[in-house]
């Protein structure tokens, strides 16, 4: 049964749609390549949904808790459900030791500073979780260069025309700048409280890997440079500051300061996968003299099997009432692929078997998988060959099996026509705080894994203050 085409967003995008579905003009062609943008944005190798999405504010400020409150209860399982033990988490994790583990433990920060992204589907009834990317390097805040770019189409303007709604009433919440906030203010933070000096310019540093740098790069950080500048004139008084780029191997410490090009930094965004920090950052660090986003602990926090942890524990004592209805509505059924039994259904079964039987009802992971790589979805990955991955996660040892969630369904465009969609909520939280999102979509039923670099198209979407709202189920 197909749930409305805009359940869980608002009345004006019903509208949008009913609209736009008999209007030729919302199906012409939309150049995100165009001209006025920057070069390296105009090869976005990702293609955009032309439409874009409207939430009532009302609805958002409910669904914003969701990511929020899941990104803390992972940010807080190696003391809630490991007692800080960095034996039990070195295994855990397959870390180099216990003493790495003491050293990520000393430095690591806490749940209201740490970013991330959470990967949701909204099946008609809740948004589930598919994963948490505990990382600094997250996508997905490339789209902000087409917000306003969207909002101007011949579409989109004599709808909103219709409906009374000036530009000015719709927000984007932009995640980069979201960023920019929560790093500058937890800075500041720090600066008021006598941990950094407060006589200084503020400084941060987006690390990056010298294997992983390209032309592309210094354009990508020279234009992150210039929009913190302009970003700290008019949202923070004109405070003065810079965000740069640099490569560990020109981090110094000196005197309890990270330094690089000479000069003191106050907070490092390791801008990179792998979670690399130099080892002498994370002592300063631990000391209080640099803030780190999101460091070593990226190795503990930015494994899907920390979903399984919250599911397969959610009726312990570990958590209270509140975070119980939490883990149970939003997070599927997820568990650590091992030799052993388990609950599924009311029913206590042998997990390897039950693999093989539920087969159609669930989909294999790789932990520390990216890019829908390495993901088996039971439905579309035939019998010999589910066999064979189970038996190779099993023997892994760091794979989780999760039951499948089924998107409500959704109408955009596609092509020149007009057809449900699967849809993937990207929504990014920065500590305890909503900084926006994403959607990717696919046609109904075109692939199992919705996914940018799998053909999913990514969406905009835009909060407004409108009473014309869908109530949420």
């Amino acid at each position: 049964v197909m749930s409305p085409p805009t359940a869980h967003m608002s009345r004006l995008q019903e509208r949008f749609v009913a609209s736009a579905r008999s209007r030729p003009e919302c199906f012409a062609a939309f150049d995100q390549r165009g001209e006025g943008l920057p070069g390296w944005v105009r090869g976005y190798s990702y293609d955009l949904q032309p439409w874009p999405t409207f939430f009532a504010a009302r609805e958002l400020a409910q669904i914003h808790r969701v990511p929020t409150r899941l990104a803390r209860l992972v940010a807080e399982i190696p003391e809630r459900l490991f007692e800080g033990d960095a034996e039990r988490l070195a295994r855990f994790y397959r870390m180099g030791g216990a003493d790495q583990v003491r050293d990520i433990l000393a430095a690591r920060s806490p749940s209201a500073s740490i970013v991330s992204r959470v990967d949701l589907i909204h099946d008609g009834d809740a948004l589930r979780c598919l994963e948490i990317n505990m990382s600094a390097q997250i996508g997905g805040w490339q789209p902000r260069f087409w917000a306003a770019i969207c909002l101007r189409t011949e579409c989109v303007e004599r709808f909103l025309g219709e409906a009374g709604i000036e530009r000015g009433d719709l927000h984007y919440r932009d995640p980069l700048t979201g960023l920019f906030d929560h790093v500058v203010g937890e800075i500041l933070e720090r600066r008021r409280c006598g941990a950094l000096p407060d006589d200084e310019p503020l400084r941060v540093i987006f690390t990056l890997n010298r294997q992983h740098w390209d032309r592309a790069s210094a354009a990508v950080l020279e234009y992150m440079g210039g929009l913190f500048e302009r970003h700290l004139e008019s949202a923070h008084g004109g405070l003065e500051g810079s965000l740069e780029g640099g490569f560990y191997d020109e981090v110094t410490v000196v005197d309890g300061r990270v330094r690089l090009g000479g000069g003191p930094v106050d907070a490092l965004v390791e801008y990179d996968w792998g979670g690399y920090t130099h080892p002498r950052v994370t002592e300063c660090q631990a000391a209080g003299g640099v803030l780190v986003y999101n460091g070593q602990q990226t190795h503990l926090l930015n494994d899907k099997r920390n979903l399984a942890l919250l599911s397969e524990n959610a009726e312990s004592g570990v958590f209270d009432a509140e975070e119980r209805e939490v883990i149970q509505r939003h997070v599927p059924w997820t568990r650590c692929v091992v030799d052993g039994f388990t609950e599924y259904r009311g029913e206590r079964r042998y997990l390897p078997d039950l693999i093989l039987d539920e087969r159609e009802r669930l989909v294999i992971k790789e932990g520390r998988g990216a890019r829908g790589d390495d993901v088996y979805c039971g439905w579309d990955t035939p019998e010999e060959r589910w066999e064979d991955v189970a038996e190779g996660a099993e023997a892994e040892g760091t794979w989780v099996v999760q039951e499948r969630v089924r998107s409500a369904c959704y109408e955009y465009r596609h092509g020149s026509e007009v057809v449900p969609h699967d849809v993937v909520w990207g929504l990014y939280t920065y500590g305890h705080r909503f900084g926006g999102g994403f959607l990717r979509m696919l046609p109904l039923d075109t692939a199992s894994v919705i996914n940018s670099a799998r053909g999913a198209t990514e969406g905009i979407f835009y909060e407004h203050d409108s009473s014309q709202s869908l109530e949420t189920t």
